[in-house]
């Protein structure tokens, strides 16, 4: 019995559908992009003869290499999906539906079902995976109906032990009934009633669907053997041709020609009959128990037909005999699909022996998550996901913490890094130009170099501004000619500054730029001109000003000249 909701567990992930079925295999993926439903893969292959008995996988790895092939080969893409939604054998599973007290709580519902099971399931319940749900939505009801289904564990270890074979989780063992008719009526499901009769080779099932799920499944036994393969058998000695050329007769009427349609009639309508008279009882059954309140039914819960689906649903005059007994067969879904056949792969004329193959794709899809039905998926494979599905979010979440822990650390050593080279690389230049100074060609730029280097540790205090002090330097450098030689410069963010030599009247504030004062002795005043020109010519240095008191003598005039410093192009 369930303990956690397996269901929201698995909202995530990816599946794609299997279907095993007679001595095929079919593979089918959709994916939901942008609201829209595409076939991301979709092959089949034919299975090894008696790879499976009594509708248990005996040849297992037979079966495994045909589910590889099948998903390798896949049109239009290969399938590399981990998680599978797959049909189990209808002969193998139980289903049965239960009432319970209105006034009963979903605890105590939860608490009694175990009991209910064992008295319903012909088998111990240690032979068996058996699931529930409740089919009665409302709280109010007088009684709540709840579904109990039921799978030997024979048959559902020996599709869990194949797909092991793959690395293939099952996500979904589900009922074919509830496979068609998600596909069928879509999101109307909840509200949809009908008669679901699938016809393969070997068995016939019929499956009563009522409001969101299957409520009573039984096989015909004595129909042809249970299926159509006596029907085969039947034609090839009639028409007296193969087996092979017979199956395609009987399941292609057209190719028929009206001789063998006559010949063959009537021994047909004889293995209908039985199949008729078991429709005829289901649907008697359901008038009978399942709608006592004689009220008119609204357009949304009257019973929406009969279906068939499966490769026998085209059987030579069965549709037409069945409709002679009054049984009303629908060839489509009387809702509106959401999801078209998809052709190549699955056209209007294959659809219903594909139906059961796009219920199981759908099943984790968008809108189709909200339609709850039985999963048989044992409790062992649930508990190990959820166990992986914990380890795998802690693994998920610790790697996103490394690797952040791993970036930042990054980012700060790189920070501390290019810091430490800014700063070294700083040195070095005023290392290498006081270098070249102290040589004695230089003796007058040495002298200049020493008085900057006095003044740099007032610069100190301008770091907040980021200057490019190199390009600076090599600006004030180029700017000053030959005969000229610098005592003193002063640079500073303080308008005071200026005060010191040029007086009230010469202070500027202009934001984006920050003030310098150079003191020095000029050998002519042509020098000294040019030194200014100069300097006003330099895109970083602008309103160069210089007292006129500058220019009294012709030689060795000593002077100060003072601008501004354009910060933007530093």
């Amino acid at each position: 019995m369930k303990v956690f909701d397996f269901d929201k567990l698995i909202i995530n992930e990816k599946i794609f559908g299997i279907e095993i079925r007679d001595s095929l295999v079919k593979v089918l993926e959709i994916k939901r992009v942008r609201g829209k439903y595409s076939v991301g893969g979709y092959g089949k292959q034919e299975l090894e003869p008696k790879s499976i008995e009594n509708d248990v996988i005996t040849d297992e790895q037979s079966v495994a290499k045909a589910v590889k092939l099948a998903r390798e080969q896949a049109t239009p893409h290969k399938i590399k999906s981990k998680y599978a939604s797959v049909v189990l054998p209808d002969s193998k599973i139980f289903v049965r539906v239960v009432t319970f007290p209105g006034k009963m709580t979903k605890e105590e519902i939860r608490d009694s079902i175990e009991w209910k099971a064992k008295d319903l399931i012909a088998m111990p319940l240690d032979r068996v995976y058996w699931d529930w749900h409740r089919l009665t939505e409302e709280d109010d009801s007088e009684q709540v109906e709840v579904v109990i289904s039921a799978v030997e564990r024979e048959c559902a270890d020996s599709y869990t032990r194949t797909l092991a074979m793959l690395n293939i989780t099952p996500i979904f063992y589900d009922i074919s009934g509830n496979a068609a008719a998600r596909f069928l009526f879509q999101k109307e499901c909840k509200s949809r009633r009908a008669l679901l009769v699938r016809i393969d080779k070997n068995s016939t099932t019929l499956s009563l669907f009522l409001n969101g799920g299957v409520r009573y499944q039984t096989q015909i036994r004595d129909l042809v053997k249970g299926g159509f393969n006596s029907l085969i058998d039947l034609t090839a000695s009639k028409l007296k041709v193969e087996k092979d050329a017979a199956e395609q007769l009987i399941l292609s009427p057209d190719k028929l020609n009206a001789e063998q349609k006559i010949l063959l009639q009537g021994s047909f309508e004889v293995n209908y009959e039985s199949l008729y008279q078991e429709i005829r009882n289901i649907l008697d059954y359901y008038s009978q128990n399942l709608n006592k309140t004689g009220e008119t039914q609204s357009k949304e819960e009257s019973f929406s037909g009969i279906y068939l689906y499966g490769q026998g649903a085209k059987l030579f005059h069965l549709k037409t005999f069945l409709e002679k007994k009054e049984v009303e067969i629908k060839d489509r879904s009387v809702s509106k699909s959401d999801v078209s056949p998809m052709f190549p792969f699955i056209s209007r004329e294959s659809l219903p022996e594909n139906l059961v193959i796009l219920g199981l794709s759908l099943r984790n899809l968008g809108s189709f998550r909200e339609l709850r039905d039985i999963n048989l998926v044992p409790e062992k494979i649930q508990s190990k996901y959820l166990q992986v599905s914990i380890y795998s979010s802690l693994y998920a979440y610790l790697k996103i913490i490394f690797w952040s822990v791993y970036i930042v650390g990054i980012i700060l050593i790189f920070a501390y890094v290019l810091t430490l080279f800014y700063h070294d690389n700083v040195k070095e230049e005023l290392k290498s130009i006081e270098n070249v100074a102290e040589s004695p060609a230089n003796t007058e730029l040495r002298r200049d170099i020493s008085t900057i280097n006095e003044t740099a540790q007032k610069i100190e205090l301008l770091t907040a501004t980021q200057l490019d002090w190199d390009m600076l330097f090599g600006e004030f450098s180029k700017a000053k000619p030959a005969g000229i030689r610098i005592n003193n410069m002063l640079v500073s963010e303080d308008p005071e500054a200026w005060k010191t030599i040029a007086g009230e009247g010469r202070v500027l504030t202009r934001e984006g730029f920050i003030y310098m004062v150079v003191n020095g002795t000029a050998d002519t005043r042509e020098s000294l001109k040019l030194y200014v020109d100069n300097l006003d010519d330099s895109e970083i240095f602008s309103d160069v000003k210089m007292p006129i008191s500058s220019f009294e003598s012709n030689k060795n005039l000593e002077f100060s000249v003072y601008c501004l410093i354009d910060t933007s192009k530093l």
